[in-house]
């Protein structure tokens, strides 16, 4: 039989990992303590530290990896829509924008109706902000210098930079 505190044991190990910086071992610790997890308390809380850390490293990829699985483990569990949510910015972050956008836009109208998932409203939010995002315009090319050395005393004028006006301090009173 399981023991039921191992997974609670291996969130106390994790953390103690996590406190000497030894942040590799304490994220595969998490997730294993999360998988085990009998209890949606301890779920949400590993998955929450392994998810902090990854992002700390910059570990997207893994970060919708573990929340997939999460997902596919335990689909009925109230954190699924919260597990969307990062799954979409994972996705984001790897320049799939247009699948974050569809994904997104399906766990909501699967969720919507569904007054245990309030988490939706965060959803909404996420896709209302991923279809307003523009893209970034193209830098500008940097325009050559004029040759100050060719060229009328007006052009020289033009070229020089205007000195920028210092407001007069405001008198105390």
């Amino acid at each position: 039989p399981k023991d039921p505190l191992l997974p609670e044991v291996l969130a106390l190990l994790a953390d103690s990992l996590d406190a000497k910086d030894k942040d590799d071992e304490a994220i595969q610790v998490y997730i294993r303590a999360c998988q085990l997890a009998t209890r949606n308390e301890t779920r949400d809380y590993t998955l929450d530290a392994a998810e902090k850390l990854l992002q700390k490293k910059g570990d997207w990829e893994k970060i919708g990896q573990m929340y997939e699985e999460f997902v596919q483990q335990h689909p009925d569990n109230p954190s699924v829509v919260m597990a969307a949510y990062w799954i979409g910015r994972a996705k984001v972050h790897d320049g799939k924008t247009d699948e974050a956008k569809k994904f997104i836009a399906d766990t909501i109208r699967k969720y919507i109706d569904d007054p245990r998932r309030d988490a939706v409203d965060q959803l909404l939010t996420q896709l209302a902000q991923l279809c307003v995002r523009k893209k970034k315009p193209p830098e500008p090319s940097p325009s050559p210098t004029p040759a100050l050395t060719t060229g009328t005393a007006a052009t020289v004028a033009e070229a020089t930079p205007k000195p920028v006006p210092t407001p007069a301090a405001t008198p105390t009173p």
